[in-house]
């Protein structure tokens, strides 16, 4: 008996762990593969044909173990691979294989917004799915993290609040800006509120004279402890696309200073606090945002209220697990279920543009203008 209750136990506890295992590694992708089939099922393999923002790294995709799939660089598993993938700032037309195989998936990778793709011709009639941040994707591979519901397994981003406001150094906004003509007319925006407030913009153009501290962009304690030292920071994108955010926001999320942001539905569409950043589409001018700013500065417990989501139930996962597992991994469980899918998207840059529903400059400049 006291055999049978001890492998009892064992059993129990041992099909706990590979629950918890397997929910905590694919509990977010939209497809899922039962735990019980994944010993049976064949090995998916996926051939990134091209490299990777010019870099031939290839392991960080070989993370989908749950869901049995390779990634390769191999040309030589051309003929091999179920599926192969093209990212399009590195894609070399004279470089790109004919179609040979029916049931090859080729797929087109982008996480820059269609402003970046549009002077590139990708071969039309060629691309099977398209894989990018947009939600409208064949496979959906976000750029960045997510808002989920805390199970009190994750990290929870709590802290003393009073010591936020004791850490500013009286410092009005800073950002960090390397395109000085983007689509967004972020610059615009910028020129106009250092007009009724301290603005420090850091970056290949718009940098405040009277500064010389910067960070190298691999210096994350560097930056934080700038940005931290700040009542706002800029995560403005260089362009406005729905889903598009980036590394901006996402980055810097949990640093103790609030993130300005250009349009407020891109980000509480995805999930992100609505209480927890400011737009400036809220405000009709320059002046009115650097007024409610400066309120703000001035009244600590309505700061502070900009902080009270990490009082809640929720939290994030981590950047470089959700860009894979959410990505790469629904990649691999799409090639299962979508065999018979014989779709080939006739203009992929087309296709693209259209889905994205940006705001083109010429408007975003003239309101910029305006504002």
């Amino acid at each position: 008996m006291k055999k049978l209750n001890y492998f009892l136990k064992f059993l129990t506890i041992f099909s706990i762990t590979i629950y918890l295992f397997y929910c905590n590694r694919v509990f977010f992708q939209k497809t899922i593969v039962k735990l019980e089939n994944i010993s049976t099922l064949e090995r998916k393999r996926v051939l990134m044909y091209t490299k990777y923002f010019l870099t031939d790294e290839i392991e960080m995709f070989n993370k989908c173990e749950p869901i049995n799939c390779e990634f390769t660089r191999d040309k030589r598993l051309f003929s091999k691979s179920d599926a192969v993938v093209f990212h399009f700032a590195d894609i070399l037309e004279n470089d790109l294989p004919t179609r040979s195989f029916p049931s090859q998936k080729f797929i087109y990778f982008s996480l820059e917004a269609p402003f970046s793709t549009v002077d590139r011709n990708p071969p039309k009639n060629y691309f099977n799915w398209l894989m990018s941040y947009n939600n409208k994707s064949d496979v959906i591979f976000q750029y960045g993290s997510k808002w989920i519901k805390s199970n009190g397994t994750q990290k929870r981003y709590n802290y003393s609040y009073d010591k936020i406001i004791l850490k500013k150094l009286n410092k009005g906004i800073v950002g960090y800006i390397s395109n000085c003509f983007s689509n967004s007319a972020r610059e615009i925006f910028i020129k106009k509120l250092e007009k009724y407030i301290q603005v420090n913009v850091y970056g290949r153009c718009l940098i405040n004279p009277i500064t010389n501290i910067t960070c190298n962009v691999s210096d994350y304690k560097c930056e934080k402890n700038l940005i931290d030292s700040y009542y706002f920071f800029f995560a403005l994108e260089n362009a406005i696309c729905n889903n598009y955010i980036t590394e901006k926001y996402w980055k810097r999320f949990y640093f103790d200073s609030i993130p300005i942001v250009m349009k407020r539905k891109i980000y509480t569409d995805v999930g992100i606090p609505n209480s927890s950043f400011i737009a400036i589409d809220d405000f009709k001018s320059g002046k009115e945002m650097a007024n409610y700013l400066n309120y703000l500065i001035k009244n600590p417990i309505e700061y502070l209220k900009y902080f009270d989501y990490r009082k809640e139930n929720i939290t994030v996962i981590p950047n470089s697990e959700y860009d894979l597992i959410n990505g790469i991994c629904d990649l691999c469980a799409k090639l299962r279920q979508n065999k018979e899918d014989k779709k080939i998207i006739k203009d992929i840059n087309s296709v693209y543009l259209d889905i994205n529903e940006c705001i083109p400059r010429n408007y975003m400049n003239n309101l910029a203008n305006s504002w």
